[in-house]
C-alpha cells in the first residue's frame, strides 16, 4: 500500500476565513485597535508648562471657564489682569471687602457732662437709622485723665464712663462717628 498525500479537510479551512456573521465583530475590533494605538500618539504630543515660554500663552489659547484660582500664583495678579465688572462682592473674602467698605453720609454725634470732683456720669448716644458707629472717643475739656467707652455690639451706639477724680470741676465729652457702610 502506498501512501497518498494527505489534502487539507475543508473543515480547517473554513476556519481561516471569516464567516458573513463575524465581519461586523472585526471591523469593531479594528477601530477599537486604530483608535488604541492613535491615543498614544496624542498624549505623548501633549504640551506641558516646560515647554511653553514665559509670556507667550494669551487669553485666546485658554478656554473659557478652564482656569481657577487653583492654577494662578499667590500674588500675581492685579488689577489690570482682570476684567471691570467681572469679580462681584459674593467672589471675595471679608478680608478683602475692607478695603472696599463705602462710607456715606457721616456725621458727627456729641454729648457732654459737667462734673464735680468725685462725681460720675454715663454718657450714651445712638447713630441714626442704618447708620453705624465708625469711630467713638471721649476726653475732659480740662484734664487729660481716661475715660471708658464702649461701642455697642451691634455697632449702632456708643456710650462713656467718665469718673472725675482730678480735684476740680470739668466737663466731659463723648464724640461719635456714624455713617452709612455699603459695599
Amino acid at each position: 500500500m502506498t501512501a497518498q498525500p494527505r489534502t487539507p479537510r475543508l473543515g480547517r479551512l473554513t476556519r481561516l476565513v471569516p464567516s458573513r456573521a463575524s465581519l461586523p465583530g472585526l471591523a469593531v475590533g479594528a477601530a477599537a485597535l486604530v483608535v488604541a494605538a492613535s491615543s498614544g500618539a496624542v498624549a505623548a504630543t501633549m504640551i506641558t508648562g516646560a515647554q511653553i515660554a514665559d509670556e507667550t500663552v494669551t487669553t485666546k489659547d485658554v478656554k473659557n471657564g478652564s482656569l481657577t484660582g487653583a492654577d494662578v500664583a499667590d500674588a500675581t495678579l492685579s488689577g489690570v489682569d482682570v476684567k471691570n465688572g467681572s469679580i462681584y462682592v459674593s467672589d471675595l473674602s471679608a478680608s478683602a471687602l475692607k478695603p472696599l467698605l463705602r462710607i456715606n453720609g457721616y456725621e458727627v454725634l456729641s454729648a457732654s457732662s459737667s462734673l464735680e470732683t468725685g462725681e460720675d456720669d454715663v454718657l450714651s448716644l445712638d447713630c441714626p437709622d442704618g447708620k453705624l458707629v465708625l469711630n467713638a472717643s471721649a476726653y475732659w475739656n480740662v484734664s487729660n485723665e481716661a475715660i471708658q467707652i464702649l461701642i455697642g455690639s451691634d455697632g449702632t451706639f456708643a456710650s462713656a464712663y467718665p469718673e472725675n477724680s482730678s480735684g476740680a470741676a470739668d466737663e466731659a465729652v463723648l464724640q461719635l462717628t456714624c455713617a452709612t457702610a455699603s459695599y
